[in-house]
């Protein structure tokens, strides 16, 4: 769920897929196959793709006062995927 709310374009149709089939297999009580290791390499991978865009704008001067900005959405876009 969090690469989903990490990630945009084609990759978060993909996050949303794969969530879906998970999903539906739990509805259904049939067993779900997750490489756990592999989940969380990429979730890692998705998560400091969106902190390192962040940090560096903030390295910017002038622009970097957007980097609170970035900061907040990466924040609430987490938060929002537990509510």
């Amino acid at each position: 769920m969090i690469c989903g709310a990490m990630s945009q374009g084609e990759k978060q149709k993909k996050f949303n897929e794969q969530i879906n089939r998970l999903g539906n297999r739990m509805d259904q009580q049939m067993e779900t196959e997750i490489d756990l290791k592999a989940q969380m390499a990429e979730t890692a991978e998705v998560l400091a793709e969106a902190m390192l865009v962040g940090k560096f704008v903030q390295g910017i001067p002038v622009v970097g006062a957007i980097g609170g900005v970035v900061n907040y959405t990466i924040i609430k876009k987490q938060g929002n995927i537990l509510v």
